[in-house]
């Protein structure tokens, strides 16, 4: 779901938004609040995936603040990379779904072809037959 982070557009799931407020809350101090730890910290792209961690600079900043960041970008291209392969997944099953209808099909056609064979050579052995016995 996207959320605004800094803000930016930002694709968290709900339990990475509620680690996120948590984080948030436990830097506030009278005079600070734990937010403005991300301020600057990121890039995001148009779909809210953290393209570009940025380093920080000359202020404070957490390193639990950084690894945060870094597993969400890791968790954002995750999960997309699963649902390309789910993606993927579902269109090999359908076109497999069609090639199977197709081969059964196809040995249907087969197996009647086969049966119009042995008919013809039934025949063609009859007409030889015949052919023989009136040359004698």
């Amino acid at each position: 779901m996207l959320r605004i982070i800094d803000s930016k557009r930002i694709d968290l799931t709900d339990s990475e938004f509620k680690v996120y407020e948590g984080l948030c809350s436990s830097y506030d101090r009278p005079n600070f609040e734990g937010k403005d730890l991300f301020t600057g910290l990121f890039e995001t792209d148009e779909h809210g995936m953290i393209i570009f961690l940025k380093p920080p600079g000359n202020r404070y900043i957490s390193l639990e603040i950084v690894t945060f960041l870094q597993n969400i970008m890791v968790h954002q291209h995750l999960r997309k990379i699963y649902n390309e392969v789910d993606e993927a997944i579902q269109d090999i099953k359908k076109q497999s779904a069609k090639v199977n209808t197709e081969v059964v099909e196809v040995s249907g056609e087969i197996v009647e072809l086969r049966k119009d064979i042995e008919g013809l050579v039934k025949d063609v052995k009859k007409l030889l037959g015949k052919s023989k016995k009136s040359s004698k």
